[in-house]
């Protein structure tokens, strides 16, 4: 078993695909903070840096692998001096934070956002919903349970728009074939100027039970996303922010930040910490904007 060398431990769950953990184990790294790498890939990026001093290999999460995976964390924290701060890189390693929250904070320090909202945080359609009645700006958002009801309501389709996943996990192919047609989950979104390009990509997505979405696409290049950073304590009160706006992103225009620059915005800020206060959030928080 990997112990940190001090009593300032964190350990990073990861379910691979991205280099997130990396950009975690880094940071703490030169704060003097020791990171345990918890990963479903084992090729994970994070296992090669130099501030890891834990590399365990986790299956990948979901819901048949989740009591294996909270034994393994349980038998980890169990090694270390101090309860390890426990960090989370994606949507899936966030679902199974939620589901075992009181399990694994009698072993870690964590701070996640009430449960009322913390469902509708992750899955887009009930997001979409929870914005509107909390008066957050977002665009126009529709929810179909498959090919054939777009098809039916396609006159209420506006365009251009964008079709996305209710959750992101939706879209991690299980197929090669699936991944030779649509890509990774950021090509796969895409922009559609067109009904028949939108139900031609529609009928050919694999059947789930959360259907898809179709939004409005907000008319903008890279550099219009600026994105809100924050960390809110119990009280939801803002103890740390910064904001960033993307330069570049792969792909473009929906992809992820491949380059980005940080920028002041008093306004924004303020703003966005309202919004957030609104919601009673604690935690780590990113809010993407999009300027049209």
């Amino acid at each position: 078993m990997h112990k940190g060398k001090n009593d300032n431990t964190a350990l990073i769950l990861s379910g691979g695909g991205w280099p997130g953990a990396y950009d975690i184990v880094r940071a703490l790294g030169r704060a003097g903070i020791d990171a345990i790498v918890a990963s479903s890939q084992p090729d994970d990026i994070a296992f090669y840096s130099r501030y890891t001093c834990g590399r365990i290999h986790l299956p990948r999460f979901e819901s048949t692998n989740h009591a294996e995976i909270l034994s393994l964390l349980i038998e980890i924290a169990s090694a270390t001096r101090e309860k390890p701060v426990l960090f989370y890189t994606g949507d899936s390693e966030l679902e199974f934070m939620r589901r075992y929250r009181e399990e694994l904070s009698l072993y870690y320090r964590f701070l996640l956002p009430p449960r009322n909202i913390l469902e509708e945080l992750t899955d887009k359609s009930l997001f979409y919903d929870m914005a509107r009645s909390y008066d957050l700006p977002v665009p126009f958002t529709r929810k179909f349970a498959n090919a054939a009801e777009l098809q039916e309501e396609i006159e209420t389709v506006p365009f251009p728009c964008i079709v996305k996943p209710p959750l992101n996990r939706d879209w991690f192919w299980r197929t090669l074939e699936e991944r030779r047609q649509f890509g990774c989950y950021k090509s796969a979104l895409r922009r559609f100027d067109s009904r028949q390009d939108l139900l031609k990509f529609c009928t050919a997505l694999p059947d789930r039970a959360s259907g898809f979405l179709v939004q409005s696409y907000i008319e903008s290049d890279d550099r219009g996303t600026v994105c809100f950073n924050g960390y809110f304590d119990d009280n939801s009160q803002c103890l740390g922010h910064v904001i960033g706006q993307d330069i570049r992103t792969n792909p473009p225009e929906t992809g992820e930040s491949a380059y980005s620059r940080t920028v002041h915005d008093e306004g924004l800020a303020k703003l966005s910490i309202e919004y957030l206060q609104r919601l009673q959030f604690r935690g780590i928080v990113k809010i993407d904007y999009k300027w049209d």
